[in-house]
């Protein structure tokens, strides 16, 4: 099984703007294909704030810093979880489910959101 790599990634386009704030992105790769996947944060990051080590990517001088990291941990065990499973079940992980995982909306666990989604965006098969 090809296990994806995760990466916590600030201004992955390596792009300059006049404010000096950047959007946080989770980098997927699995083998040569690597997709991203923008964390909604309520404020976005200045290279100065951002330390970039495991559970503490954004430094508490930040005033919403312990938001920010939440919501990156919350998406790390998205992913996370979505590897057990595949692993559990012996299945391939890909990034396109990971990817509808993350962009899913509502509970995880609610019949009725899961209908709502299902409806939208039906599967393939």
């Amino acid at each position: 099984m090809n296990l994806p790599h995760i990466a916590i990634l600030l201004n992955w386009r390596k792009e300059n703007n006049k404010s000096g704030l950047y959007p946080i992105h989770i980098r997927i790769k699995i083998g040569n294909q690597a997709r991203y996947f923008k964390i909604p944060v309520p404020q976005k990051v200045k290279e100065s704030e951002w330390s970039g080590h495991e559970d503490g990517w954004v430094k508490s001088s930040h005033t919403f810093a312990f938001e920010i990291n939440n919501k990156i941990r919350e998406h790390k065990n998205i992913i996370n979880d979505i590897i057990k499973r595949s692993y559990t079940f012996n299945k391939t992980v890909t990034i396109t489910s990971i990817m509808g995982q993350l962009k899913r909306k509502g509970d995880r666990h609610s019949f009725y959101d899961f209908m709502q989604q299902y409806i939208d965006a039906p599967p393939e098969k």
